[in-house]
């Protein structure tokens, strides 16, 4: 059998390369959505699309590099229930 589900988000909360990098000042709200496709009670794919409204943010990469992001992502999972 397969069900579909659908799901809404809203986040709260900060990022920093250091703990003494954290500001209240520049804590963000994320909101998205979600789309599951359960097969056989068992199989799960999880589509979620979570979107930053604000300006566009700098990170650092696994190399020390700074990337700039778009403040939004798509991120599609597949789990399995043992």
């Amino acid at each position: 059998t397969l069900e579909i589900g659908l799901v809404g988000f809203v986040d709260y909360g900060w990022a920093a390369v250091d703990w003494n990098d954290l500001s209240l000042s520049e804590s963000a709200v994320t909101t998205g959505g979600g789309l599951r496709l359960i097969l056989n009670e068992n199989f799960i794919i999880r589509a979620d699309y979570g979107v930053w409204p604000g300006d566009k943010v700098q990170a650092y990469d696994d190399a020390g590099n700074i990337v700039t992001t778009s403040g939004s992502g798509l991120y599609i999972n597949l789990d399995h229930i043992f």
